[in-house]
């Protein structure tokens, strides 16, 4: 087989690929959520009716518990999130950065960034593309808290940049970060599923982009380099 002939070939094992791991994502978010709801339930019962008579160590293992189930519902919640994503964008507009980072804190409470915007606006899907920035965003608060990230929009070279300020990752799992579910060791502490990179990166797919990520000497850089246009 030509490479000709294989470039199709894989781009169809690829997107069934992909399809059949939304279709097992959406069972498993849809059948845990009941019991993660249940679970989340039975524990603010326990905190209402017992609270003030819990001991030391019950307190601790009520406290583990919630913070449990509030991480599995969050993680849930970005894995429905994850596929419901839309296999092309709705269209493109020309969106000011600014816009579309206010469009980014509506999405995930609590972003903070430090932005030098240019005048350019950025050829996009608004609501994918403030998606996109609101995961790496939160990625970055999630593993360098109390840190504000920078974000910056090259017009000339179609880059849109994030960058923090903390441990970063080492080039073998760069290469990986994107891949669904992928968390490393050490990224235990830090809540989540392991789906913002991927999610990230699969619409700056849609946008005919590429996310790059590279050592930030500290932190990491995420780059989402858009095809020249016009």
């Amino acid at each position: 087989m030509t490479d000709a002939e294989q470039g199709p070939v894989d781009t169809f094992i690829e997107a069934r690929l992909r399809a059949l791991l939304r279709s097992l994502g959406q069972s498993v978010a849809h059948d845990l959520g009941g019991p993660a709801q249940k679970a989340a339930a039975f524990a603010e019962m326990l905190r209402e009716d017992l609270g003030s008579e819990l001991g030391r160590d019950a307190e601790e293992s009520l406290h583990c518990l919630e913070t449990s189930v509030a991480q599995l519902t969050a993680g849930l919640a970005r894995l429905a999130l994850w596929c419901r994503l839309p296999e092309e964008p709705a269209g493109f507009v020309d969106e000011p950065l600014g816009d579309l980072l206010s469009r980014a804190s509506g999405l995930r409470s609590g972003l903070v960034w430090s932005c030098q915007e240019s005048a350019a606006p950025i050829a996009c899907d608004p609501g994918l593309l403030a998606l996109l920035l609101a995961e790496l965003l939160h990625n970055a608060a999630s593993y360098a808290p109390g840190e504000v990230p920078l974000v910056e929009w090259d017009p000339g070279h179609g880059v849109l940049t994030i960058r923090d300020r903390g441990p970063g990752l080492t080039e073998d799992q760069r290469s990986l970060a994107t891949i669904p579910f992928r968390r490393f060791v050490g990224a235990t502490e830090a809540p989540g599923a392991g789906l913002g990179l991927a999610i990230a990166q699969r619409i700056a797919q849609m946008h005919g982009a590429a996310l790059t990520l590279s050592d930030g000497a500290p932190g990491l850089v995420a780059e989402i380099r858009f095809e020249r246009r016009g």
